[in-house]
């Protein structure tokens, strides 16, 4: 059996989170933008302060931004927008051999991962939900505890390596022989969960 190595991805492959530049690259840029966008902003300082969960702002972001597009027009976007994600050194330095097998489990939407990664990575990551072909709502939302349900589905157990910023993906943590938590292009190794949870002060 190969050796499975996990990326999360937004500020561990990234130097910022990639979610809300997606929503922007997919809007047109008509009198509706700004209030949507401060309706958005709005949101995520309730999120932030626990008044709102993840999901929902996250939906709150395809109603707002997606809702409504097609396949087609949320693939253009997705081209485009990948030109606009500042990678950070890890990602850089990254090979993928194909003889370890590699999965990047993100909150992100799997519509735009997809197109950033060779075709032998498995992405496992948050969905949209299509009608009609036409985005109406998010289908899953791969966050926290859900992380390690997907990944379980997919077959996996365990993991070799898994890479991080975020203290949320403790559950994958669990599922790994080793750690790496990422701060901008600073690595730093945990062996064990106390090692991992002492890198956020936990």
């Amino acid at each position: 059996m190969k050796e499975v190595i996990g990326y999360d991805f937004d500020k561990t492959l990234t130097y910022n989170d990639t979610l809300l530049g997606f929503f922007c690259a997919s809007a047109p840029k008509n009198l509706f933008y700004l209030p949507k966008l401060m309706v958005y902003f709005i949101g995520m300082v309730s999120s932030k302060f626990g008044f709102i969960s993840n999901t929902d702002l996250k939906k709150m972001g395809v109603f707002l931004f997606l809702k409504g597009k097609t396949k087609e027009a949320v693939e253009e976007a997705a081209l485009r927008y990948r030109k606009k994600i500042k990678f950070n050194k890890l990602y850089h330095d990254l090979t993928f051999e194909k003889e370890k097998k590699h999965i990047v489990i993100s909150a992100s939407f799997e519509e735009y991962l997809k197109v950033l990664f060779p075709s032998h990575v498995k992405v496992v990551a948050s969905k949209l939900a299509y009608k009609d072909g036409k985005v109406y709502g998010l289908e899953r939302n791969c966050y926290a505890d859900v992380k390690r349900e997907i990944l379980r589905k997919e077959g996996v157990e365990r993991l070799a390596l898994f890479y991080t910023d975020s203290y949320s993906d403790l559950p994958i943590a669990k599922m790994a022989e080793k750690t790496v938590v990422v701060k901008g292009d600073t690595l730093q190794e945990c062996l064990g969960i106390d090692a991992f949870r002492e890198c956020f002060d936990k």
